[in-house]
């Protein structure tokens, strides 16, 4: 019985994350490190269920990356549109854990010059399974946070996420 309890308790907590970015105009290397982001755009797709407040979240975050980068001298624009967002209730986290399934945020972002002229356009994909510990904390800002990472990296030539 307290082995049952055990492995109940580990699928209750046991969570995974990852970020893909999927890359459709890669960045030229010859200005990626030259960057300074003077604009972010953030929408959704109208089938996407998302609060404005995540939507703001998303803007504010990805603003903060960029701020706390080396700026550059290629002024740039980027503009995020997210295409997939799923949260997974707080109590369900609380009840069945890892066994809820994952929460993700699909961004299909565009970087243009002030020119208009598209230099990168990408996907990023952010998916987390915190088990049961997303019970006790905001899944949706540790999922628009991970995602703002995520892009920042990604427009900034940096790997990880």
């Amino acid at each position: 019985m307290k082995t049952r309890i055990m492995v109940f308790m580990a699928c209750l907590v046991l969570g995974a994350c990852s970020t893909a970015i999927e890359t459709r105009t890669a960045m030229p290397q010859n200005i990626q490190h030259d960057l300074v982001v003077d604009e972010v755009v953030v929408s959704a797709e109208k089938s996407v269920k998302i609060e404005q407040s995540a939507l703001d979240r998303l803007k504010t975050a990805v603003e903060n990356g960029f701020a706390a980068q080396i700026s550059g001298t290629q002024p740039v624009h980027v503009s995020l549109n997210v295409k997939d967002f799923k949260i997974q209730s707080e109590a369900g986290r609380l009840f069945l854990g890892a066994f809820m399934g994952a929460n993700y945020m699909d961004v299909r972002v565009v970087v243009t010059s002030d020119a208009g002229m598209t230099l990168a356009e990408f996907d990023v994909r952010r998916e987390s399974n915190p088990g049961g510990y997303g019970a006790f904390y905001s899944q949706t800002d540790a999922t628009v946070d991970e995602t703002a990472e995520g892009i920042v990296n990604a427009v900034m030539g940096k790997t990880g996420g």
